[in-house]
């Protein structure tokens, strides 16, 4: 009876070793597939993170190489723009030379017409003079006749002077009005072109900012996109975890309240065996 029941309970230790034995070795093939399982899982974190790094700098590469792009633009259209300016002044300044110029040299064409012709009329009228005098005899009528002419010519000659300083006077006037329109205009041109310029500018200026503020809520609406969508992708990684985890630990209980069910109620049969 003895030794039965020593044989009875090698027996039960015997079974108990090799059923911990085996739960162990289950438990550690478990542990070991989590395990396997989690580094995978890593692995993809990485893969993904370095995706996305890759990505990030990539971006920043096109726009960089985007700002660079602009910035030659607008330096080429500034340096365009200066020497359309340069040209523009010295276009000016030649015509005005040019328009100088013309105006001495028609002065100088009339001050020489002028003189030539007061110096004709001076000579015609001395030749007639003589003339004249040769012609009368007396000199009581040449000196009468003499002072009556001289007198005459120097009313003459008076009215004459008047009459030219009118004149002068008037084409002064007139030329001086006259440039003084185109002076008007020239500058009114210059406003109006400035004024087109302007517009142009401000227009472009509002086109591009425009096209920068549609670019950077863009850029936004993408970031806040990306970053919902990460957010969504770690919450749902997380529930799911969790409930991986949850089910797990379930699985477990039971399995582990089930073996020790299984336990008792071998232990039970064995002892009613050998009672």
């Amino acid at each position: 009876k003895k030794h039965q029941k020593k044989k009875s309970q090698q027996l039960i230790m015997k079974h108990l070793k090799r059923k911990n034995l085996q739960q162990r070795n289950q438990r550690k093939r478990k542990h070991q597939k989590r395990k396997k399982h989690q580094r995978k899982r890593n692995q993809n974190l990485r893969r993904m993170q370095k995706k996305m790094k890759l990505q990030k700098r990539k971006n920043q590469q096109l726009r960089n190489q985007r700002k660079k792009k602009h910035q030659k633009k607008k330096r080429q259209h500034q340096l365009r723009k200066n020497q359309r300016m340069k040209r523009h002044q010295r276009k000016k300044k030649h015509q005005k030379k040019k328009s100088q110029q013309l105006i001495m040299k028609h002065l100088k064409r009339k001050n020489l017409q002028q003189r030539n012709q007061r110096k004709r009329k001076h000579q015609k009228r001395k030749k007639h003079l003589k003339k004249r005098h040769l012609k009368k005899n007396t000199l009581h009528q040449k000196q009468k006749k003499h002072q009556k002419k001289k007198i005459n010519l120097l009313k003459n000659q008076r009215q004459r002077n008047q009459k030219k300083r009118k004149h002068q006077r008037k084409k002064k006037q007139n030329l001086q009005k006259s440039q003084k329109q185109k002076n008007q205009k020239k500058k009114l041109m210059k406003h109006q072109r400035k004024r087109n310029l302007n517009l142009k500018r401000l227009q472009k200026k509002k086109r591009h900012q425009k096209r920068k503020k549609q670019h950077l809520l863009k850029n936004q609406k993408k970031k806040k996109h990306q970053k919902k969508r990460h957010q969504q992708r770690k919450k749902h990684l997380k529930k799911k975890k969790q409930q991986l985890k949850s089910q797990k630990r379930k699985k477990h209980q039971k399995k582990r309240k089930h073996q020790r069910k299984k336990k008792q109620q071998k232990m039970l049969l064995l002892k009613k065996k050998h009672l």
